[in-house]
């Protein structure tokens, strides 16, 4: 969510939870937070319109981020 991504301090619970889980459960997880985070600082592009629905560029992130992370996980 963009609070979660502008925010000057990290504030990753959700996804501390939710990795803990995929460990548990022995499964790859992409976080997608640290990644807009520093795409965010660069200032490259608009992630978000509005607090959680992306802009086309930060559809473009996610889709390159997962395709690497499919890729890297063969």
């Amino acid at each position: 969510a963009r609070p979660q991504v502008e925010a000057e301090a990290l504030h990753d619970y959700p996804q501390q939870r939710l990795r803990a889980v995929a460990d548990q459960l022995d499964l790859p997880l992409l976080d997608l937070l640290p990644i807009f985070r520093a795409r965010h600082r660069t200032g490259a592009g608009k992630l978000f319109y509005d607090q959680c629905h992306h802009t086309p560029y930060g559809n473009q992130v996610i889709a390159e981020s997962i395709y690497r992370f499919i890729a890297s996980h063969r």
